[in-house]
């Protein structure tokens, strides 16, 4: 029932009901000499589980002082309010408001002045601003109201999306925008996926405009504000009935906004140039995703991989912003118990990073988070089990090396559960790294490709699949890329859907089969005009990886890592894993001498590519079931 009732929102209301005034502590500060009086904010407790304070921005003229009330109310209650998704960017306390009878309100500089743009002459404006309506220095108030965040998003008349203020050509900017959207939208229906229809060639009507400097400038400048990379807009903006982008005094409905920056993005792909900025990117997957999130189809792991690129002043928001979209898969069942996760900011941010992984990989059981998503050796918080990724790294783009087919993930019933910082999967290990290179870099490709070619120079087949081994190490330095490349990740599926190549690229050869036999011939300075093709993939694939030979005569790639594998480590299929795993035994001493009856457990290396199994070949008639094993990842 309480649910019912915070999701229950009341039409406009023509005399709402009394709002309970905000108390006020007063209090004094010393500057030197000078002691300069003011009465501070004190917030009294928001007493029920739907309530939230408003923000009431009093009328005025531009050069009038800013002056605002606070105020309590229900949000089975509330009257008509809209919503503020702009950038905190800086210190909460670096300016002022007005509040009551003359006390003051800490608040950015530039949430400042986005009240000052928004504040009407003649009538007070209710708007719900997170600065000032949640008491910030109350952790457990600030997860509670983190909680109900979606239902004050679609309970309001709209948000407001602020920007910050213009640069002098943002006025001209504003005019174009309007007239990309109508050209983007001229194309036809862009989010059908069963359309057949071809895609209309449209002539870059706006050349002319988009390549005079300061209008291409400012149209840039436009979509590269850094409110764009915030992690909390995408649900601020998913959610609300109505959005609005603000810049200063110009304004554009959202909808118009974002397929403008559609246009912007194909016409990029029309002239061969990869889309800059990223933010074009961002703002159109969260229009993407917002026919999935009313069809209750984002879950959490789609939107953390989707949204990697956005940053977050509180490193636990880059998940905590993500509960209020995200709908279980519900694979699990009810035994193996998938725990909820709850906003909670007195948790260390591996702890909330942890149970984020746990709620994720119990509930779709499955291993595609950690098979091809981020490296446990790639990351800059160390204290969480090597299983968790690092949802703070953003710069590091992902190169997955799943495949097409999803054989492999399919082979062993994973069973996937975790307790503490250990996780638990079914699983068999299938071999033993024996041979490995260090991390491949520019400046030591030479001297790794020699030593390989050396190593390979044995007339024997590669097992399993009758290549020779010169074959077999040329499809395994591009991950056996030469004839089709691996699945694209989100971002790039959508835009390639949105210019209607209809993912035909991913079939596209990468070299002649004639040449596979050859290394030298793909990889010396002679035969670059020729080759680049396969360069071009063999420093997409192998650079920042480590090549490896097993016990059993397979050759692979391990993960994009700063260090590399190592001799002994482990080769696991594990159930619900899209690419082979590399494991690395852990140090069963918890003193200076070992316990002899502590199960053996692994640290997760990494996902890898290993020539000839990734499609699960040649080993259904192995994984009997004697050998499938639980293995323990700490």
């Amino acid at each position: 029932m309480l649910l019912q009732s915070l999701l229950r929102f009341h039409p406009i209301i023509s005399r709402p009901p009394p709002l309970q005034r905000l108390a006020i502590h007063s209090c004094a500060r010393n500057y030197g000499q000078h002691q300069h009086r003011y009465r501070w904010l004190r917030y009294n407790p928001l007493t029920q589980p739907d309530s939230i304070r408003l923000v009431e921005l009093q009328p005025g003229a531009p050069e009038d002082e800013l002056r605002v009330e606070i105020q309590h109310t229900r949000l089975s209650e509330a009257p008509e309010y809209e919503t503020l998704s702009y950038e905190w960017a800086g210190n909460r306390k670096e300016a002022t408001v007005r509040c009551g009878r003359g006390e003051e309100i800490p608040v950015p500089l530039n949430l400042r002045a986005a009240l000052k743009r928004l504040r009407d002459r003649e009538r007070p404006r209710r708007i719900w601003i997170d600065a000032i309506c949640i008491n910030q220095d109350n952790l457990e108030e600030r997860g509670a109201q983190v909680s109900v965040m979606t239902q004050i998003y679609q309970g309001a008349q709209g948000v407001l999306i602020w920007i910050r203020e213009e640069e002098p050509d943002t006025a001209e900017a504003f005019k174009l925008i309007p007239k990309l959207a109508e050209s983007w939208d001229n194309q036809g229906p862009q989010d059908d996926p069963t359309s057949t229809e071809p895609p209309a060639e449209e002539e870059d009507a706006h050349a002319k405009e988009l390549e005079h400097p300061k209008i291409g400038d400012a149209i840039i400048d436009a979509f590269t504000r850094s409110y764009f990379t915030r992690t909390w807009i995408i649900q601020e903006i998913l959610v609300s009935k109505k959005a609005t982008v603000i810049c200063g005094s110009n304004r554009i409905d959202w909808v118009r906004f974002h397929q403008a920056a559609n246009y912007l993005v194909q016409r990029e792909f029309r002239l061969s140039r990869e889309p800059s900025p990223r933010t074009l990117f961002l703002v159109a997957l969260i229009r993407r995703n917002e026919k999935r999130y009313r069809a209750g189809q984002l879950d959490l792991r789609t939107l953390l991989r989707h949204f990697r690129y956005s940053q977050a002043t509180n490193p636990r928001d880059k998940v905590y912003a993500m509960l209020g979209i995200s709908f279980p898969v519900d694979r699990s069942g009810t035994k193996l118990g998938v725990q909820q996760i709850q906003a909670d900011y007195t948790k260390p941010v591996e702890e909330v990073y942890r149970e984020a992984a746990a709620y994720i990989m119990t509930d779709e059981q499955d291993l595609r988070l950690i098979a091809n998503e981020y490296s446990p050796c790639s990351r800059h918080l160390t204290k969480m089990p090597t299983w968790v990724p690092d949802w703070t790294i953003t710069s590091r783009p992902l190169l997955p090396m799943a495949r097409k087919s999803n054989a492999l993930s399919s082979l062993i019933t994973g069973e996937i559960t975790t307790h503490g910082h250990s996780l638990f999967v079914n699983g068999f290990i299938f071999d033993t790294v024996t041979y490995a290179t260090p991390i491949v870099t520019p400046e030591n490709e030479t001297a790794v490709l020699d030593s390989l070619t050396s190593l390979v120079s044995s007339a024997n087949p590669y097992p399993y699949n009758n290549q020779s081994l010169t074959e077999a190490l040329c499809r395994t330095l591009i991950a056996d890329n030469a004839n089709f490349r691996p699945a694209l990740d989100h971002d790039e599926r959508y835009f390639f859907h949105l210019l209607r190549h209809r993912m035909n690229t991913i079939d596209v050869p990468i070299i002649k089969e004639d040449t596979m036999t050859d290394l030298r011939y793909q990889t010396v300075s002679d035969h670059l005009r020729n080759n680049e093709p396969y360069r071009e993939e063999l420093h997409r694939n192998l650079h920042g990886r480590s090549f490896f030979m097993t016990a059993r005569r397979f050759m692979g790639l391990g993960p994009k890592a700063r260090r590399g594998v190592l001799v002994g480590d482990r080769i696991s299929i594990l159930g619900g894993g899209y690419t082979p795993l590399i494991l690395r035994e852990g140090n069963s001493k918890v003193a200076e001498v070992p316990l002899q009856d502590e199960p053996k457990w692994y640290r997760l290396v990494g996902e890898s590519y290993v020539h000839g199994i990734m499609d699960g070949e040649c080993l259904k008639s192995k994984i009997t079931p004697e050998k499938i094993e639980r293995v323990e990842i700490r």
